[in-house]
């Protein structure tokens, strides 16, 4: 979930997406626009082919006014056991 605000004040009807790409692999990206589900909160799913690290820019647009803001993070493996096995 994001969360949209303003000077503190939520952000409702604004245009939200996401996108993410694999570091150094074409073809591993996925796009996904924000539904509000409540007055400036978003849900928007993230989608994952594999281990590694991803870069993504979350897109906020309202009216005239947009926001980008660019991430980088690490994929790791969804292992529960000790030592990753």
């Amino acid at each position: 979930m994001l969360q949209v605000t303003r000077n503190g004040s939520p952000m409702a009807g604004t245009d939200v997406c996401i996108n993410t790409e694999m570091v150094g692999m074409s073809g591993m990206g996925y796009t996904d626009k924000g539904r509000e589900i409540a007055p400036g909160r978003y849900q928007v799913g993230f989608r994952f082919g594999m281990v590694g690290t991803y870069r993504a820019n979350v897109v906020a647009q309202q009216g005239g006014d947009e926001v980008s803001i660019p991430l980088t993070f690490k994929v790791g493996s969804a292992s529960t056991k000790p030592g990753g096995k």
